[in-house]
């Protein structure tokens, strides 16, 4: 993933069959950062939500499965995220420190 601006810089890496984009996907903000594959022949599947919307009718049972997909992947996120935070105020405040 690549921050936004003119200068790219890698600010993180998607393992195979990982979901990106998911928060934007539902809350409709745009994205912080783009994603570049760095491994030609990379595969990538795109879901608009028009296409998500017409799963949800035609094939509940693939929508239910993405949505919980999409679930799990954010629950990873926000848990990743407090440990970081933890883990940085840890140093911040440290018993001692003053």
């Amino acid at each position: 993933m690549y921050a936004d601006d003119k200068a790219e810089s890698q600010v993180g890496h998607i393992k195979s069959e990982k979901l990106m984009g998911e928060m934007s996907f539902f809350d409709r903000n745009p994205r912080s950062v783009r994603a570049k594959a760095l491994i030609n022949g990379t595969r990538l599947l795109k879901l608009s939500r028009a296409m998500y919307k017409r799963l949800r009718v035609e094939h509940s049972y693939i929508a239910v499965n993405l949505l919980e997909h999409a679930i799990i992947s954010l629950n990873h996120l926000f848990r990743q995220v407090s440990q970081d935070v933890s883990t940085f105020n840890s140093y911040l405040y440290a018993p001692g420190r003053k």
